[in-house]
């Protein structure tokens, strides 16, 4: 049961860092 909340918790900082950058992406160049 830990594992799986690990890989979870993992994967959801993966992601949210994925968002994190396009976020930015799309900040700074503005289409």
């Amino acid at each position: 049961m830990s594992i799986n909340w690990m890989t979870s918790f993992e994967e959801g900082l993966l992601k949210a860092r994925a968002e994190e950058k396009l976020l930015m992406v799309d900040f700074f160049n503005p289409n």
